[in-house]
């Protein structure tokens, strides 16, 4: 009995809908995505400072 009701669980985990768990997925997504995006223009910031700070030092 009590395996029957273990499978009855993880079907209902796999095939009830539950739009809490969807609007977890797209918050995490949605970070990583902005994790990503702020990370890669802090790089880009970064190099684009350290181009501006050699060509200062070759004027002087």
């Amino acid at each position: 009995m009590a395996t029957a009701v273990h499978r009855d669980r993880q079907w209902r985990r796999r095939h009830v809908h539950d739009p809490m768990n969807e609007t977890l997925d797209a918050f995490w997504y949605g970070m990583y995505a902005g994790m990503f995006v702020v990370l890669t223009l802090l790089v880009v910031w970064t190099f684009e400072e350290a181009r501006h700070l050699t060509e200062l030092g070759d004027d002087e």
